[in-house]
């Protein structure tokens, strides 16, 4: 699951989960996810947006958002098993700049050849267990259910568009555009992710 190994052996300060955070700065996942596509070529990678359940994408939206990368690779038996990022740090989808660089993540992923996939729902309360380091990804998978689309933030339907989401998306485009976001990340950093924890 690529768990962090200080948190295996036994520290309570630390999140179970590797986080990259790059908040106000989303061009730098950009990078990353060049890095980890270099460090693990074979796998299959995933961004899975989570919101509470019920909240709106869209005016009087609220509570904790999360998003969660995974890579998926072939064990030696044909079974399936995965490695989890978390990818924001507390972010909140009543705070537009929160949903601004949402947006901004998912088009850098899309361009990044990651699978944005379906966005899932689960009850506020867990998604700050995870916020907090205190539940693991794969726990939470079981209670989560599914049914809209983080895509629709940077490409929606026609009929699903909205000035709320035009806003949202010029937002991530300036915070995109921002030489600022240009400087690139640590080569090793995303290898490093890998090499520092532990696996399953």
């Amino acid at each position: 699951m690529n768990l962090r190994r200080d948190w295996l052996d036994g520290r309570e300060d630390v999140p179970p989960h590797h986080v990259v955070d790059h908040y106000k700065h989303p061009a730098l996942y950009g990078p990353w996810f060049q890095a980890r596509q270099t460090a693990a070529p074979q796998v299959d990678r995933f961004l899975s947006v989570w919101k509470s359940v019920g909240t709106p994408v869209g005016p009087g939206a609220d509570g904790p958002l999360c998003v969660v990368y995974e890579e998926v690779s072939e064990g030696l038996d044909g079974s399936e098993w995965s490695r989890y990022w978390l990818l924001t740090d507390e972010w909140h989808m009543g705070h537009a700049h929160c949903v601004e660089n949402l947006a901004a993540l998912v088009h850098v992923a899309q361009q990044a050849g990651v699978l944005v996939t379906i966005g899932k729902e689960l009850r506020a309360r867990d998604l700050m267990r995870l916020h907090r380091g205190h539940a693991l990804v794969p726990e939470l998978l079981q209670r989560t259910r599914g049914g809209w689309y983080p895509t629709d933030l940077v490409d929606p339907p026609p009929q699903n568009d909205s000035p709320w989401r035009q806003a949202m998306w010029q937002g991530a485009q300036r915070l995109l555009a921002d030489s600022s976001v240009g400087m690139p990340v640590a080569p090793a950093e995303a290898a490093a992710d890998a090499g520092t924890q532990a696996g399953q």
